[in-house]
């Protein structure tokens, strides 16, 4: 958060952010709603909610690492999962990898010779 920020305004811009309600911001710092739209519509705490947000959504979801160990772990485990889970899981895993690829997309060329005199 920016200095020169007051613990009000920072606490509307957390909750703005968060929520993305106007009326619950303003109830929240102690801003009356006129003000609170006001503030919610300059440049500077726009650009802060619009970082927030964008963080806020890069922690829900799921990066490539996260999904890799969460397949990993099914595949591994012996005593929760079924067997039907855990191949699902091998499988993801694989495709992902790429350690099986099928030789559909590779042209075979066929040669015909024609010698017959």
């Amino acid at each position: 958060m920016k200095r020169g920020f007051s613990e009000k305004k920072r606490i509307f811009v957390e909750e703005y952010a968060l929520t993305g309600d106007l009326k619950k911001a303003c109830e929240k710092s102690g801003y009356t709603e006129k003000y609170g739209k006001r503030l919610a519509n300059s440049d500077e705490v726009k650009k802060i909610i619009e970082e927030k947000t964008s963080e806020k959504i890069l922690e829900e979801v799921a990066n490539d690492e996260e999904i890799l160990r969460f397949l990993t772990k099914i595949m591994r485990d012996k005593n929760d999962s079924s067997i039907r889970e855990r191949m699902r899981a091998v499988e993801l895993l694989t495709k992902r990898k790429q350690l099986f690829c099928d030789d559909e997309d590779e042209e075979v060329g066929v040669l015909i010779v024609d010698d017959i005199k």
